[in-house]
């Protein structure tokens, strides 16, 4: 039985903001892109802790302008209240959607891009991958963490369904151990305060917590205008404001003894686990909320070079340097230290639309200039088209 191919003039891999962006202004620019995604639209916002909230205000994360109030301005919407949002923009838009489609495999033949899916074989000449961070949950490397007996659990595990503190049998006055110290260990810790569970956050950087519950406010607020202002002084290629631990009610438990803070873990040996510092603990669970890494791994047989740190492809703006014709939107860095955030994309699309126009308009020139008429290829069977 032979396998359909679908035929698009541009194909975005991912449903979720960077996605529905992409082919926003994908359209705008005279594309019809195809959108492939592996879940449902925002599927990443779904799996997240529904109570998880923005670190930046609503007027800086909707997507398209008429949404501008939606919410009020300077709201911080929780993951549940995004999602939302998300399936109602992509059922609202004029975008071809195909869900329930994993991409396996993308491939480089002749000019154009092949992807191996589940759901049969994608072909382009464009690919704007926009596949985020949240489905690539990263654990570091501790020696002895493979094999020990302790219960290990990622952030991207904890979505609303599986709430930390709430397991089968509860952990009340039992030891958890949260490994990091940024967005997911502060939505971790008042938690698994709350569920009665003895806490402990190893960390690698000293602690560093926000201001007052009033100077805090007054920066969410103003954080746009905070972060245009630092680009402005000190170029592009600046950092932004680390996210930090709340000051209140986070900064006197540890104080007190409410959580309690080790350094960074060494190894781990049975169900212990033994820290740089020497200490070791008993914990009953561990928490990692050690971050993501971009989700790339479908990529892998085009053979990019990416960088160690950052896991980021070599770049021409956002079209990878090595693959004319792939695109990125959504990575970190991609434009300044908001591309990852959605209050960057916002920003980043339509640059990448344009980018990727110039670049159609440029492949359809030498096309036309070197192929004759008579050689020009024909739909093969079991081809399907998209415009």
């Amino acid at each position: 039985m032979r396998t359909e191919s679908v035929h698009a003039k541009a194909l975005v891999l991912g449903a979720g903001p960077a996605g529905l962006l992409a082919g926003l202004e994908l359209l705008r620019q005279g594309f019809t892109p195809l959108l492939l995604e592996r879940g449902q639209p925002g599927e990443s916002w779904r799996r997240m802790p529904s109570n998880l909230r923005l670190v930046s205000p609503w007027r800086a994360n909707h997507l398209a302008q008429f949404d501008t109030h939606r919410f009020p301005i300077h709201q911080a919407v929780t993951a549940a209240e995004y999602h939302q949002y998300l399936t109602q923009l992509a059922a609202a838009s004029a975008l071809a959607l195909r869900t329930g489609v994993t991409v396996q495999r993308v491939q480089h033949h002749s000019g154009r891009f092949e992807l191996e899916t589940d759901r049969g074989r994608f072909l382009s000449s464009i690919v704007i991958n926009a596949t985020g961070y949240f489905s690539r949950p990263f654990i570091p490397d501790i020696p002895g963490a493979e094999n020990s007996p302790i219960p290990q659990t990622h952030f991207a595990q904890c979505g609303s369904g599986s709430r930390p503190g709430k397991e089968p049998g509860g952990l009340a006055g039992r030891l958890v151990l949260v490994v990091g110290q940024r967005l997911s260990a502060a939505y971790l810790l008042p938690e698994l305060v709350a569920a009665g569970c003895q806490v402990a956050l190893a960390h690698r950087s000293p602690l560093a917590f926000g201001p007052n519950p009033f100077t805090a406010a007054m920066a969410f607020r103003l954080l746009p205008e905070l972060e245009r202002i630092r680009l402005a002084t000190r170029g592009p290629n600046s950092s932004g404001f680390p996210p930090l631990m709340p000051c209140s009610p986070m900064k006197p438990w540890f104080r007190n003894g409410t959580v309690r803070a080790v350094g960074p873990l060494a190894r781990f040996g049975g169900t212990e686990v033994f820290c740089e510092s020497g200490e070791s603990l008993r914990p009953d669970l561990i928490l990692w909320a050690t971050g993501f890494r971009p989700a790339l791994n479908h990529l892998a047989p085009l053979g990019l070079t990416f960088d160690t740190a950052s896991g980021r492809p070599r770049l021409n703006g956002f079209e990878s340097a090595e693959q004319p014709g792939l695109f990125f939107l959504g990575l970190d860095g991609l434009r300044d230290f908001r591309s990852r955030f959605l209050r960057g994309l916002r920003l980043d699309a339509p640059l990448l639309a344009q980018q990727v126009a110039t670049r159609h308009r440029t492949a359809s020139t030498s096309v036309t200039l070197t192929r004759s008429p008579a050689t020009a290829p024909r739909q093969g069977h079991g081809e399907a088209l998209v415009p």
